[in-house]
């Protein structure tokens, strides 16, 4: 099997080392790249405030760095193990033509998630929503990927408010409010001049005009 000296940073151009690398030696990618922002940045490195500096800025547009992007992520789909996986961190500006090409690079069933990342707070931008997101893109190399289901434990705050303890144990009426499910409209959702007509088994959305009729009410 072919394998690569662990524990090694390399400082230097990311297309030619990856070059160098083996076919399929790699567990996992994770890799932060520009994000096609078209700004300059400075940041303050270490403790005796060193400025670094990089350009977010591609001469030629969309196409420029979309194609810039693919060189890279066509080597690190090849260093990729069978089971390994690739998470591509992005946003707003260019996520969508991101995940257009990693479908022809990764193909499109090797898909696994687009993750939002809630960064920050809302920001007051004029004329439109604002952006507050950033995304992941999760690929596996084929459908032999590992997976480990990665779990951590609620939040005290979540349990006090969704969780009740019986004789069974706990359990939670958290799905309870739901706006889209599978099967009969049952109960108020289900009685016509409530705010909802009653739908056939496979509708989903049948408790979503009842909610707005009950907000609207309030």
């Amino acid at each position: 099997m072919n394998q690569i000296e662990a524990g090694v940073l390399y400082r230097d151009d990311n297309l030619q080392r990856l070059r160098s690398l083996p076919d399929e030696s790699v567990d996992l990618v994770y890799l932060d790249p520009p994000f096609f922002s078209n700004r300059f940045y400075e940041v303050i490195w270490g403790d005796e405030a060193e400025v670094r500096s990089f350009e977010d800025r591609w001469e030629g547009g969309i196409n420029v760095y979309i194609n810039w992007m693919k060189e890279r992520l066509v080597e690190l789909h090849r260093v990729l193990k069978p089971t390994g996986s690739l998470y591509l961190h992005c946003d707003w500006h260019a996520a969508h033509y991101l995940k257009v090409m990693l479908d022809t690079v990764f193909g499109q069933p090797n898909f696994g998630n687009e993750i939002i990342w809630r960064r920050t707070g809302a920001h007051n931008k004029s004329g439109r929503f604002g952006p507050i997101h950033d995304t992941i893109l999760f690929y596996r190399k084929t459908d032999q990927a590992t997976w480990t289901n990665p779990r951590r434990s609620y939040m005290r705050g979540h349990v006090e408010n969704y969780f009740v303890q019986d004789t069974k144990g706990w359990r939670t009426n958290y799905y309870g409010n739901v706006l889209t499910a599978r099967g009969v409209a049952v109960g108020r959702a289900g009685v016509r001049g409530a705010g909802s007509t009653p739908r056939r088994r496979g509708d989903t959305g049948r408790y979503q005009r009842l909610s707005w009729t009950r907000l609207a009410r309030t």
